[in-house]
């Protein structure tokens, strides 16, 4: 049996001993109980430990907001790590560091992504995901090996009496296992799948807002996958329905367009709040030549404060073909100036210039 095997069959039984140290001292052991929880793939009850009794400390802030940025909530997340930057020292915190890289990472914020990450790998240079991530981002560094496998008895002596005490151990596990592992392995599965499932989606960001025919097609393997792991995944709903809505309207590729429609109808269905769904459905009305429908899909959600550089772009493009310029041109000097990277941002700001010219 592999460290990585001994570790899934007892983590129930750390549950377990950390929550009875929990009921018994709640201040003492939140902490304690909440990484647990984080680390076996339980945010959310994470979240609910930490907010009942973490008591505003710093590191129960970095644990919260690691535990909500896990449960998706990336706006309550950087508020608390910020929260927990303003209270203290974190340059050698590890887990603040790299859940800071990360977010960074995710809203292609990539020089600030690389020096925390990099403070992250310094403190520790085993750590896989920092590396992975700075490796990523055009920093060449090691990338650890998984040698959890190595040394896969130590500690355990060769005398007669201890053997039988393995033996017994080995028998108590394996009991752990025929009771709990069906229990643990959901748990298990579930918080791999979505942790998967968010790396992927992060990954496509970069591709989207590129726009090109390559890098969306790109996206859309991405989501693919996400939506073999999470079939109801937001992030991928929403922004399969973006991207083909790109390649039919952008891009002319007509064959996009059921899918560009039928997606951003199940992200509408499943009340997905996304700029990427309410782009789609502008973009979607911009193809079918309805430029009022595009217009008020905007305006309500401009009216509910939900603009972003999508929508400005989606909003721009139906305004420019209706012949209105200026209006189309301010739409996308906004997009523009929030994501200045997207080359179709900058191509119709180009365009609206000329043309008013």
């Amino acid at each position: 049996m592999s460290q990585s095997e001994r570790r899934k069959a007892t983590s129930d039984d750390i549950i377990l001993e950390l929550e009875d140290a929990y009921t018994k001292d709640p201040g003492k052991n939140v902490g304690p109980l909440a990484e647990a929880y984080i680390d076996f793939g339980r945010p959310k009850d994470a979240i609910r430990v930490l907010e009942k009794d973490g008591n505003g400390q710093v590191d129960a802030q970095v644990l919260l907001a690691k535990a909500l940025y896990d449960s998706f909530q990336n706006a309550k997340a950087a508020e608390t790590i910020k929260a927990a930057v303003a209270k203290g020292n974190l340059e050698k915190n590890l887990r603040a560091q790299l859940l800071l890289g990360e977010m960074a990472y995710e809203e292609n914020r990539e020089d600030e992504a690389k020096k925390h990450l990099k403070v992250a790998y310094d403190i520790d240079n085993k750590n896989r995901r920092a590396a992975e991530l700075l490796n990523t981002l055009g920093e060449s560094v090691e990338i650890p090996t998984d040698d959890e496998d190595e040394d896969e008895l130590v500690g355990f002596s060769t005398e007669v009496e201890q053997n039988e005490n393995l033996g017994k151990a080995l028998g108590q596990i394996l009991l752990g296992i025929l009771i709990c592992g069906g229990i643990f392995f959901a748990y298990y599965t579930s918080a791999q799948r979505a942790h998967e499932a968010k790396m992927l989606a992060v990954d496509a960001i970069p591709m989207l807002e590129k726009g090109d025919v390559e890098s969306l097609l790109d996206a859309d393997k991405n989501y693919d996958k996400i939506l073999d792991l999470e079939s109801d995944n937001r992030y991928a709903l929403a922004g399969k329905a973006y991207l083909h809505a790109l390649l039919w309207v952008e891009h002319g590729m007509g064959a996009s367009r059921a899918d560009a429609i039928d997606y951003a109808d199940q992200a509408a269905a499943d009340d997905i709040l996304s700029a990427e769904r309410y782009a789609a459905e502008v973009l979607a009305a911009v193809g079918d030549q309805d430029y009022a429908k595009a217009t008020r899909i905007a305006e309500d959600v401009a009216a509910s404060g939900g603009i972003s550089d999508k929508l400005q772009y989606a909003l721009g493009l139906a305004l420019e073909r209706q012949g209105k310029t200026r209006l189309a041109r301010e739409n996308f000097r906004k997009a523009h100036d929030v994501k200045s990277g997207a080359p179709h941002y900058a191509t119709h700001l180009g365009n609206a210039y000329d043309a008013d010219g």
